[in-house]
C-alpha cells in the first residue's frame, strides 16, 4: 500500500496477495480507493448492495439489526473482504459495516470485474483461483455471467497504460 493518498495501491494481502504488483495495479484501476471515518456506515443493512470491498486499513464492525436488538456479528480488519456472495447474488445488505476507526478501503462492482476478466484473461484467473467464496453455500450459487464479456488482446502492462489514461487516481476521495 502506498504511504501517500496520491497513489494508493492495493497490499498484496488476502485473495490479491497471488497477484504481482502490475496485475494489483490493473485489478486496482477498475475499482475505487476510499476513506471512511469512525463511526460511519459503509453499508446500511437493508440498502441494495452489488460491490466487493478490500480492507486496507482500519477495522470495521459488522452489525445485524433486530426488531428487538442489535447483534454485533464481528469485526473485520486490514486484509479481509466484504460483500463477496454479492457479486453471485445481488440484493439487499444483510448486515450493516460501520467504521470502527479511520478506515481505507478498495471497492469494485460486478461490471467492474467483467471487464477486468475481459481485459486481462490471465490475472483474472490468478485472481479467481485465490478467491474462495465465503460461504459454504457458494456451491448452490450460480457463477457470474461473464458471456457478454469477450477477451481482447495486448498485455496486462498495455491495459494498465491504458485504464490510467481513462483513470484519474490523483485523489483519495472519501465516502463521508
Amino acid at each position: 500500500m502506498s504511504s501517500a493518498f496520491d497513489r494508493p495501491t492495493l497490499p498484496a494481502v488476502g485473495w490479491v496477495a497471488n497477484l504481482n504488483d502490475d496485475d494489483r495495479d490493473l485489478l486496482a484501476s477498475y475499482g475505487e480507493f476510499f476513506g471512511i471515518q469512525p463511526d460511519h456506515d459503509m453499508i446500511k443493512q437493508g440498502d441494495e448492495q452489488n460491490q466487493l470491498f478490500l480492507v486496507i486499513s482500519g477495522r470495521l464492525e459488522v452489525r445485524r439489526i433486530g426488531l428487538n436488538d442489535d447483534l454485533v456479528l464481528g469485526v473485520i480488519s486490514a486484509g479481509e473482504s466484504i460483500g463477496e456472495m454479492s457479486l453471485f447474488d445481488i440484493g439487499p445488505a444483510s448486515a450493516s459495516i460501520r467504521a470502527l476507526e479511520f478506515c481505507q478501503v478498495w471497492r469494485i462492482d460486478k461490471e467492474s470485474i467483467g471487464s477486468f476478466v475481459a481485459d486481462s484473461p490471465w490475472p483474472a484467473t490468478t485472481f479467481f483461483t485465490a478467491w474462495p467464496p465465503s460461504s459454504a453455500n457458494a456451491s448452490a450459487v450460480s457463477p457470474i455471467n461473464w458471456s457478454k464479456h469477450a477477451p481482447s488482446s495486448g498485455s496486462p502492462a498495455r491495459a494498465l497504460a491504458s485504464r490510467r489514461k481513462v483513470l484519474s487516481r490523483s485523489t483519495f476521495p472519501s465516502m463521508m
